[in-house]
């Protein structure tokens, strides 16, 4: 027996028999799925906030290593510009990227996620803070090798509690076509 089969399906959304995406139970997204087809530049998702705790930062740092004391060391880190220990930046950036994924926009429409071309951090996030993301659709471009996808580019601002920007960012995404996110509701390839 695999390692997977021991598991229960803890869930994507499935078609229910009205075609639409069924929500499994403890799952709340903030909008519906969407599709290549139905977004535009300057559509605009608001994703809920998320607190980053002390086991946060801990995490972090013992999953990449990164025990540089301006996060861990509370001591060094009060003497330094920022007076605390700060987030680390890439900590931030992957809860934006799971905050926004959270809203269910892109839910079984996503088929890859192709990159970022930039990534800056004009202040300090901090433990405590609450964290959230806007979301602006840039860029919808069709691709002439293929029909069942495009690519979208979102522009991510994260603010803080207080509204302040914390972290731009971009996103990259692969998502599928109308057409192609039907085949994958009914359960018919393409």
């Amino acid at each position: 027996m695999t390692r997977r089969g021991k598991f229960p399906d803890v869930g994507y959304p499935t078609p229910n028999l009205t075609g639409r995406l069924a929500v499994p139970l403890g799952v709340s997204y903030s909008y519906e799925p969407r599709t290549f087809d139905d977004l535009t530049p300057g559509d605009t998702f608001e994703t809920p906030g998320r607190t980053i705790t002390e086991a946060d930062v801990v995490m972090h740092a013992g999953l990449t290593a990164d025990w540089t004391e301006l996060h861990t060391n509370a001591d060094y880190a009060q003497r330094g510009q920022f007076g605390e220990r700060i987030v680390h930046g890439p900590f931030t950036y992957a809860v934006a990227v799971g905050l926004f994924l959270r809203t269910g926009v892109f839910e079984r429409t996503l088929q890859a996620f192709l990159g970022m071309t930039h990534m800056d951090l004009p202040r300090p996030t901090f433990v405590g803070d609450t964290v959230s993301v806007t979301a602006e659709v840039a860029e919808c471009r069709p691709l002439d090798s293929r029909d069942d996808a495009g690519v979208v580019r979102l522009d991510c601002t994260v603010t803080n509690g207080d509204g302040e920007t914390v972290l731009t960012f971009d996103l990259q995404f692969l998502v599928d076509r109308e057409a192609t996110a039907s085949a994958h509701e009914s359960g018919t390839n393409h």
